[in-house]
């Protein structure tokens, strides 16, 4: 039985009459608790307020963030007119990243606090793969696959995934050997990230619908805002918070954060439908994009790290 990959995990090239670039700025916003999402559970104490740093690459149609460090170190990509995609590393100003041969497309996803980073590329004519980089660029190839992506790296050095066949599947690498990942009973299986106690999160799909889970104790857990047609969690910390994005019922996508048993949601003002958080770290920092990629952005709680209890 064939099964499509879960979802497009690159942004759409703009269309004409796309925005012009825009350089980064820096804004406050406040926490936005959802309530059309009719959520059980109250508002996390931290949820007061974030500095809000936009993204956009120079001269960019679109920019993207996907990782970030306990350093604050962002990672992501970035459009320009009629060119692939490249990426970007982000520490108070822009640096281009790109690996060595990738003609079609660069994407950083994840850097973890030594500097490691993971993500995607695509050779000049040949199938996504996915990349390992400590100073020299290392492809990450699922034996066997047609398509590789490396979503998510821990602290041990440890990378997670997603790999297509005949359908997709997770994946874990770690030193050297790969390790299948599949959700019981599902058609498509996507890890995006992983901490150093060996947690996961991602999305899977069965028969009926996609499903965010967490993977944790060797047990798979549901993530599920309540009252929202999609939950995607993208993002385990080393506390164990998870970090994600929504959607309600009307096409509205938001942000959240769940720990200690409650969702805080975050929906920038600047965003028409759509605020996707894409990590947190040890600091309560998220990154993200907002409109499927207009622009990235980096968000951080104003009280201090901002975790729950704190």
């Amino acid at each position: 039985m064939s099964t499509k990959t879960l979802f497009s995990l690159f942004v759409a090239p703009a269309k004409a009459g796309s925005q012009p670039s825009r350089r980064g700025c820096v804004s406050t916003v406040a926490v936005i608790w959802l309530a059309t999402l009719a959520l059980t559970s109250p508002p996390a104490s931290w949820a007061q307020g974030y500095n809000v740093t936009l993204l956009d690459f120079p001269s960019a149609i679109d920019t993207f963030a996907r990782g970030i460090n306990d350093r604050g170190i962002v990672v992501g990509g970035y459009a320009l007119p009629a060119a692939p995609f490249r990426g970007f590393v982000y520490n108070r100003a822009f640096s281009d990243f790109v690996v060595s041969g990738s003609t079609q497309d660069t994407q950083a996803w994840a850097i973890n606090n030594v500097g490691h980073i993971v993500g995607r590329f695509q050779p000049d004519g040949q199938d996504v793969k996915g990349f390992f980089y400590d100073g020299t660029f290392t492809t990450i190839d699922f034996p066997g696959a047609t398509r590789t992506e490396a979503l998510g790296i821990n602290e041990r050095g440890q990378v997670v995934g997603a790999y297509s066949t005949d359908a997709t599947h997770g994946f874990l690498y770690s030193e050297g050997t790969f390790f299948a990942i599949d959700v019981p009973g599902s058609r498509a299986t996507f890890v995006f990230d992983i901490n150093s106690s060996g947690d996961l999160v991602g999305v899977y799909d069965d028969d009926s619908r996609r499903h965010g889970f967490v993977y944790r104790h060797g047990v798979y857990e549901e993530v599920s805002v309540p009252g929202s047609n999609e939950t995607i969690p993208t993002s385990i910390n080393e506390a164990g918070e998870v970090a994600g994005y929504t959607t309600d019922s009307g096409g509205k996508t938001v942000g959240f954060i769940f720990s200690h048993g409650a969702f805080v949601f975050l929906d920038l003002p600047e965003a028409n439908r759509s605020t996707r958080i894409f990590r947190v770290n040890a600091r309560g920092q998220v990154v993200g994009d907002i409109d499927l990629g207009i622009r990235g952005f980096v968000a951080t709680p104003i009280h201090g790290r901002g975790a729950p209890g704190s």
